[in-house]
């Protein structure tokens, strides 16, 4: 196969919306879970510090949880990126508040689908306070990270 052979894409020509949706949603699904790992694993470290554990296994410890952070994460990652997807191919909106708005959604969504899957019966208030303190910082942190990997992707209209 020869250069002039090799499919290009014109000069004046933009990408389709469905690459466009796909790369965003890749960009969110395979950075988002380590991102959000990452998150967690600092908040771990940092109070193991503090309360005088100190941090021997630090670095093991964080390729553990951003091994974990695929499954527990990807689902959440895969979320906001068709929310934000959607947000910037079919509204044309890139702003600060697509992945805040985003992760927010995502985040009390999966909070409740906890909660109401939940096998044992209890009262759910602190439980899902709690939930959203843990899980609404790295959603946050991985959300705004992968919105601006995208935002030259998302502004090709």
């Amino acid at each position: 196969m020869s250069a002039a052979d090799e499919p290009t894409v014109a000069v004046g020509e933009e990408p389709s919306g469905v690459f466009r949706f796909i790369v965003i949603v890749a960009v969110f699904l395979l950075v988002g879970p380590p991102v959000g790992g990452a998150v967690v694993w600092a908040f771990v470290v940092l109070n193991m510090s503090l309360l005088d554990y100190g941090a021997p296994h630090a670095l093991p410890m964080l390729f553990v949880t951003v091994l974990y952070a695929y499954p527990l994460g990807a689902p959440f990652a895969i979320a906001v990126g068709i929310i934000h997807a959607i947000a910037a191919i079919r509204m044309n909106q890139n702003s600060f508040l697509v992945p805040l708005v985003a992760a927010i959604l995502v985040a009390v969504v999966g909070i409740a689908l906890f909660v109401a899957i939940k096998p044992w019966p209890g009262t759910y208030g602190g439980e899902v306070l709690a939930g959203l303190v843990l899980s609404l910082p790295p959603s946050l942190v991985a959300s705004f990270a992968c919105w601006r990997l995208t935002r030259s992707v998302a502004r090709m209209a």
